[in-house]
């Protein structure tokens, strides 16, 4: 289910609209929300009192969508998931009307821009009832380039139909790590769909600032808190450590000796997860060289509006703003940002320990979750020619044993990936296509994945690397090149 934003930062007036007064706005499209179709209400609705250029506005939207899904669920002959959706927003927003008002005129105005918003859902599924999602947000600008904005959503979510459905697979010989006993073994494993898995509730609150001062042009920094905590939620079977194995004794199957000779797999639901993390970072662009002129109807960066497309800004273009072909504008860009949990915890049942997967418990084949992340992307384009990076940098984990004979703690180390993305369009590259007319149309392109050719390293207590952990399993491709050739007919 999709919502969209009620309150664009400069919101245009369709043609034609009316100004209505508030019991009108807040009754508009009441009887109209239909199922069977897809039918949003009218425009938006404005509420408006204009002071020196200010504008305030209220607004409602309704939107309904109804749907029979005809897929079978997987391995559950006949079962299929119906559904029928639908949405309401409202939302308040004060915003200036003409540029040259200065923000210290009009009612509201000494205290800058600010714009509410709220919406809620429902959506009816054959097989779950009906599930219910909700949010709320605010934004206000204090000063020119800087920005606050608090966001609250829940949300009830049913497991896929693959999760629920998918046929049971049994695959023999498969090598797996048993803490328990701290070895690599050939056991069968269990995979596929669990019938008996709920629907998520989730709860999510997000606090943002977005800085943009005007003397570092192209430059922004965002600083982000989210928390969320969930229950219920839907999980392939996570990492069997001793915590897992007391938590789902009904999955691990064990021969006279104590060792592991089968597993389980199918999706499970945990009881809650509570996670909290900030992230941090910028965003940098510039132009390179003298920028080509728009076009008529192109719009002046700033200028406000969309065009009459529905695509929005951006629409058409590749990364950085590219036009399609490979043409203009020339530009460089370049974004970092840091990602540190604070909070990290599953409660797999009730009456089971909490795991905190930031000190030694873990769900994923790769650990516990890493305090530390970095992501890094950029590059430039110039003339025909393009150059992208990505890189991302997890620290260090660690998954614990039981602690008792024979059982091993596993290290996990930190890693750097990087990749990266070269790329020639030949339409640019002066009389080349003209020469050889073949060309036209062609773009060369070279690829390199895991530049650095880095891997996760997974050491016992001993410096041992288990089986089940070799970089053959881990890692088999290592650094991969690829070199192509793509032509438009």
């Amino acid at each position: 289910m999709r919502f969209f934003r009620c309150f664009p930062p400069r919101p245009a007036r369709a043609p034609g609209s009316e100004h209505l007064d508030l019991e009108d706005a807040q009754g508009i499209g009441l009887d109209h929300l239909e199922l069977g179709g897809v039918e949003e209400a009218g425009e938006v609705a404005h509420l408006v009192a204009e002071d020196a250029g200010v504008v305030h506005g209220v607004a409602a939207r309704l939107v309904g969508e109804a749907a029979q899904g005809g897929a079978a669920l997987h391995g559950r002959a006949g079962d299929t998931r119906g559904h029928a959706d639908g949405t309401a927003e409202a939302g308040v927003a004060e915003v200036f009307d003409d540029e040259e008002v200065d923000r210290g005129v009009g009612a509201l105005g000494a205290i800058g821009d600010f714009s509410i918003n709220g919406n809620m859902g429902f959506s009816d599924l054959s097989d779950f009832g009906t599930l219910i999602e909700y949010g709320a947000g605010l934004r206000w600008s204090p000063i020119e380039g800087l920005s606050l904005s608090a966001s609250y959503i829940g949300d009830e979510n049913a497991p896929g139909l693959g999760q629920l459905g998918n046929p049971t697979i049994v695959t023999p010989n498969v090598a797996y790590y048993d803490f328990a006993r701290g070895e690599s073994r050939f056991i069968d494993l269990v995979t596929g769909g669990n019938p008996a898995l709920l629907a998520e509730s989730r709860k999510d609150l997000k606090i943002g600032l977005d800085w943009a001062p005007k003397f570092i042009e192209g430059f922004s920094l965002q600083v982000e808190y989210f928390k969320n905590k969930s229950e219920n939620t839907t999980s392939s079977f996570p990492l069997l450590t001793p915590e897992i194995e007391a938590a789902f004794p009904g999955r691990v199957t064990r021969d006279a000796n104590g060792q592991l000779i089968r597993l389980d797999q199918r999706p499970v639901n945990f009881a809650e997860e509570r996670s909290e993390r900030i992230r941090w970072g910028f965003n940098m662009s510039g132009p390179i060289g003298k920028q080509p002129q728009r076009g008529p109807g192109a719009g002046a960066p700033g200028g406000g509006g969309r065009g009459s497309g529905a695509g929005g800004p951006g629409r058409g273009r590749g990364p950085m703003g590219m036009m399609p072909g490979g043409g203009p504008p020339s530009r460089w860009q370049i974004a970092l940002y840091h990602t540190y949990r604070l909070q990290d915890e599953i409660l797999i049942a009730p009456g089971v320990p909490m795991l905190d997967l930031l000190d030694g418990s873990a769900t994923s084949s790769l650990g516990g979750s890493p305090r530390h992340e970095l992501s890094l992307n950029g590059g430039v384009f110039h003339k025909g020619m393009g150059l992208r990076f990505e890189g991302s940098y997890r620290g260090a984990t660690r998954a614990d044993g039981s602690g008792l004979p024979g059982s091993s703690d596993l290290y996990f180390s930190d890693q750097f990936s990087l990749n990266s993305f070269l790329f020639i369009s030949l339409d640019q590259r002066g009389d080349l296509t003209k020469n050889i007319p073949f060309l036209k149309g062609s773009r060369i392109a070279f690829r390199i994945e895991n530049l650095l050719n880095d891997y996760i390293k997974v050491r016992d207590n001993t410096g041992a690397t288990p089986l089940s952990y070799q970089r053959g399993f881990l890692d088999p491709q290592g650094r991969v090149f690829e070199l192509s050739f793509r032509k438009r007919f």
